[in-house]
């Protein structure tokens, strides 16, 4: 028996009809239904370390931290392809897994391997930062800040200081950041007098304080039945006690206080862009 579905629709106009209603509104139902990305969310199996060492150079960064992290990388299974970015003091690389690969197994293979060779990486050298490659994080929401009573910069402070935390506590919320405004600065304006009559030049001030602003690597300590790891903490992180830090004066072998020899202040540095919404 031959079905003439065309023939059936003609002799029973109403079948047809509600069959047509019920299609156009399911299919009304389900356009309703559908997420509107400019970058759906996909999870690329893709796993970004990027390792930070102040002042180091790209030739420093290859030998002592990326070479070590790439060649541990890549023994883990399933890697496809590696990436390495130097720049002056930070170095990325980038691991490419196959797509079979889940993408947080990635993410704990490759912290597995970095935590095996972060005691070979320098001392002074931040911890790693490991994450996961992810088109989900484009900005969702963009606010504009103004205020009349506020000078840039108090502006620029209060949204760092008051905004920004407030918004990162929001549960979901995984990065928030500023657009525009200005960064803070701290300006040590050396006296050349004062160093001059000490034989002191600004080179070696200079080096001094680059020297003595940074943590460093304490080692470790047994306390109890568990080891406890020590880091020196060597930065300063208000402005004005960088009046009382004690600088050594190579001719002299003395020590004299910063304040006498510069004069401090903290403001914001020059803007170098413009935000506009």
């Amino acid at each position: 028996m031959n079905l003439n579905v065309s023939a059936y629709s003609i002799r029973n106009p109403l079948v047809a009809i509600l069959l047509f209603v019920l299609l156009t509104l399911g299919g009304i139902y389900g356009f309703m239904q559908m997420k509107v990305q400019q970058f759906p969310d996909i999870d690329l199996p893709a796993v970004v370390v990027t390792v930070t060492l102040p002042g180091a150079a790209p030739s420093q960064l290859e030998n002592d931290i990326a070479k070590k992290i790439e060649n541990r990388i890549t023994s883990i299974e399933g890697i496809k392809h590696i990436r390495t970015t130097l720049q002056t003091g930070a170095a990325t690389i980038a691991s490419e897994f196959v797509l079979e690969k889940d993408i947080q197994e990635a993410v704990d293979d490759v912290r597995s391997a970095v935590g095996e060779v972060r005691g070979d990486l320098p001392a002074a050298a931040n911890d790693p930062i490991i994450t996961k490659v992810s088109t989900a994080g484009f900005p969702v929401i963009t606010y504009s800040v103004a205020a009349d009573n506020m000078s840039v910069e108090d502006l620029s402070w209060f949204v760092d200081d008051t905004i920004t935390k407030r918004l990162s506590d929001i549960p979901g919320v995984s990065e928030v950041g500023r657009i525009g405004g200005l960064e803070r600065e701290i300006t040590v304006a050396a006296d050349p007098i004062a160093l001059s009559g000490l034989q002191f030049s600004i080179v070696q001030l200079s080096q001094q304080l680059a020297g003595i602003q940074q943590d460093s690597s304490g080692g470790e300590a047994e306390v109890g039945n568990t080891t406890q790891t020590i880091r020196v903490l060597g930065a300063v992180d208000r402005a004005d006690a960088l009046n009382d830090l004690q600088i050594t004066v190579p001719t002299t072998g003395t020590t004299q206080a910063l304040g006498r020899l510069s004069q401090i202040t903290d403001g914001a540095a020059d803007p170098t862009s413009i935000a506009k919404l």
